[in-house]
């Protein structure tokens, strides 16, 4: 899995050549995970990881600890 910073710094990379393959043997990642971080990127904005629990989750567990 990668970092958020790392996930930018190869969109930056991207963005600078377009040449997947090259991307992904910078980063020792399979093209795929290029040609979805630039997807996510182009419809979220965004390429950072999605938290880990969601919003119900943790009130749910305010709840419980209360």
């Amino acid at each position: 899995m990668l970092h958020n910073e790392t996930r930018k710094l190869l969109i930056d990379a991207w963005n600078k050549n377009h040449n997947a393959k090259e991307v992904a043997e910078c980063f020792s990642v399979n093209t795929s995970t290029v040609y979805r971080l630039e997807k996510r990127m182009w419809e979220t904005g965004s390429v950072a990881l999605a938290a880990a629990f969601s919003t119900d989750a943790c009130m749910l567990a305010t709840w419980i600890r209360l």
